[in-house]
Formats: C-alpha cells, sequence, structure tokens
C-alpha cells in the first residue's frame, strides 16, 4: 500500500498562524475603527459648525455635485468598465480589478446602509429631533426611514470601498481617488445629511470591505501582466 505524502510541519503549522493572525488584525481594526468612531462623535458640532461657516452657496453647488458621485451607480460603472475592457483585450488582471471595484464599492454601501437602518440615528437636517433611537421608534419602523438614516454614511462608504480598491490595483494613479473620497465625505456634512462621525463610520466600512474583497481577489493590478 502507497504511503500518502507528508506535508512538511512548517506547511501545516502557517495556515493556523495565517488564519490567528488575521484575527488579531481584524479584532485590532474593529477596535480602533470604534475608539474612532467614538472620539468623532464628541467633534460633530465643532466640525458641522465649522464646515457649514465655510459653505457659501458656489461651494455647497460643489458639495452637491460631489455628493452626486458618490452614489454608487458611478463608482460602479467604472469597476464595469474596467472588467469590459479585460475582457476584450484579454486582461485577467483587469477582469479581476474591476470586478473588485464593483463589488467592494457595492458591499460598502449595502453593509453601511443595513447599519444604519440598526441604529435609527437622526439627520442633521432632522428638524423634529436628534439622537439613536433604533429600528423602532415613538410607535413606528425608523429603518429605512431617511430622516433616522444617519449612522454610517452610505456615500462614504462606497466612496471609500471604491476609492481604497481603486488605490491598490493602479498604485501609479489610483490614490488620486482618495482626494475625491474626502471629498465626498466633506460633502455629505456640507449638505447636513450626517454628521462627522456619520462620514468616519461610513469611511471605515468602505476600507475594511476594499481589503476583504481584494485579499479574496489575489489582490489584482491594472499594470499587472496577466493574460487570459
Amino acid at each position: 500500500m502507497l504511503d500518502s505524502p507528508s506535508i512538511p510541519s512548517s506547511a501545516a503549522n502557517a495556515s493556523p498562524r495565517r488564519g490567528t493572525f488575521s484575527l488579531v488584525v481584524g479584532i485590532l481594526f474593529l477596535v480602533t475603527a470604534g475608539l474612532i468612531a467614538m472620539a468623532a462623535i464628541t467633534a460633530d458640532s465643532f466640525v458641522s459648525r465649522w464646515v457649514l461657516m465655510n459653505a457659501p452657496p458656489p461651494v455647497k453647488g460643489v458639495a452637491q455635485l460631489l455628493s452626486k458621485s458618490g452614489e454608487g451607480q458611478w463608482p460602479i460603472g467604472i469597476g464595469l468598465g474596467i472588467m469590459i475592457f479585460g475582457w476584450i483585450f484579454g486582461r485577467g488582471d483587469w477582469r479581476r480589478a474591476g470586478l473588485a471595484i464593483m463589488v467592494a464599492t457595492a458591499v460598502a454601501g449595502v453593509a453601511a446602509i443595513t447599519v444604519r437602518a440598526a441604529t435609527g440615528r437622526a439627520r442633521p437636517s432632522n428638524n423634529v429631533e436628534q439622537g439613536w433611537f433604533g429600528p423602532y421608534h415613538d410607535g413606528q419602523w425608523s429603518a429605512f426611514r431617511h430622516a433616522y438614516s444617519s449612522f454610517p454614511s452610505g456615500h462614504a462608504a462606497t466612496a471609500a470601498g471604491f476609492a481604497v480598491t481603486l488605490a491598490f490595483v493602479a498604485r501609479r494613479w489610483g490614490w488620486v481617488s482618495l482626494f475625491w473620497m474626502a471629498g465626498v465625505g466633506w460633502s455629505r456634512i456640507c449638505l447636513q445629511s450626517h454628521n462627522f462621525s456619520d462620514v468616519i463610520a461610513g469611511l471605515f466600512f468602505g476600507l475594511a470591505t476594499a481589503l476583504l474583497v481584494l485579499r479574496s481577489f489575489g489582490w489584482p493590478r491594472l499594470d499587472g501582466a496577466s493574460v487570459g
């Protein structure tokens, strides 16, 4: 009877070590994100006042354009275009990069929308009341109601999912999208759609989603040589 090939002990131990390391990094990321979000909550009023004081009508017009660009269909469309380019020209990395951009953008946005349905935080533009009310408030469901869907920002999460992914797949020039991401976050505060902490939390959602998706897709590169 043939003996089955033995697996080197170093290889056998590598996978558990990687799993433990990933778990520790994940926990540290969550703790760090939570602490930063809590600190941002204390700065909400100050940041909002400062942004609004420096937002005359022309600036608010720019904010509206940036906010519109942060809606999911636009960055997902860019990812789709990159993926189609990869199909046409037989570039495997481009196909995977485009798909990664689409998935990271969509998942980040959906995750943020799902969580804010549970938090029920009133938007700054809600003139009736401010606070955290959960999914059910004052005898009716507040989940998915616009006035009670502030935390976290879906626009910020979507923008971060797209921008962080693009920054990794196109390392020579993709980092420019991070400035756009910051602009989208600023626009949500300027338009009184979200608090500062809502935006910060949304950015963390997008960052985490982008890194997980990139890892799942094998860290594709737009300047890679993969063909097929």
